[in-house]
């Protein structure tokens, strides 16, 4: 038994005979009276969320999770499979239990699985994936203000708004925890483009080069930023 004051995003736990797992937490603190915990929590075998309202003094039953290593294999619509790095065994997970985890998927990442009593319950994301845009809106004619966001698709069909030079093709981290997109584009045609330019231009002066690359689209890695979803 854990102590409801001890539950935090992310922790798993039985009530009422279901696993579920906290997605948020807020203590709250009346002027009068006892605490309460309010939390979100999605039930792990169905995907279901509720809003569930603890007292300070409540108690919930903590379960042993086991955690294996995985990849990310292919979905057929209504499960996903993964396979386990050391013995290869494969292991399908409902897209219902998965819920917009699903959202961060792409073939080949690598990640963990839990498992309770030998059950697959669900996966833990790595912190952030790359994912490359596959549809963008056009930008607006004249649209030049500070921080101006566009909508794009990513190869997983996650949305996310990006800033207006964003292209499609371009491959852009996104934080599997928030939805914020942060750091990119990783590879883009435009760098390929200066590249040719600069072999040429290093034939009659060297730093000219060096200048050239200190620009911001030509940098290695320029830094987008954070922008919200």
């Amino acid at each position: 038994m854990i102590d409801v004051n001890e539950l935090r995003k992310g922790v798993t736990f039985t009530m009422d005979g279901e696993l579920y797992k906290v997605l948020e937490y807020q203590h709250h603190k009346p002027g009068r009276g006892k605490a309460t915990i309010r939390t979100t929590l999605r039930n792990i075998r169905t995907g279901a969320t509720v809003q569930h309202n603890f007292i300070s003094a409540d108690r919930v039953d903590d379960i042993r999770i086991e955690r294996r290593s995985v990849q990310y294999l292919y979905n057929d619509g209504d499960f996903y499979y993964f396979m386990d790095t050391e013995t290869y065994e494969q292991t399908a997970l409902s897209a219902v239990a998965l819920g917009d985890q699903a959202r961060y998927l792409k073939e080949s990442l690598e990640l963990s699985l839990t498992t309770y009593e030998g059950e697959p319950l669900d996966v833990e994301l790595p912190t952030t994936v790359e994912l490359e845009i596959v549809g963008a809106e056009m930008a607006v004619a004249g649209d030049t203000a500070t921080g101006a966001l566009k909508k794009v698709t990513l190869e997983t069909g996650l949305k996310v708004q990006v800033p207006l030079f964003i292209e499609q093709g371009d491959v852009i981290r996104v934080d599997t925890r928030t939805g914020f997109t942060g750091k990119g584009a990783i590879e883009r045609p435009l760098r390929s483009c200066c590249r040719n330019i600069l072999d040429l231009l290093s034939l009659f002066s060297a730093p000219l080069d060096n200048l050239i690359w200190s620009l911001p689209l030509c940098s290695p890695e320029p830094n987008l930023g954070r922008f919200a979803v």
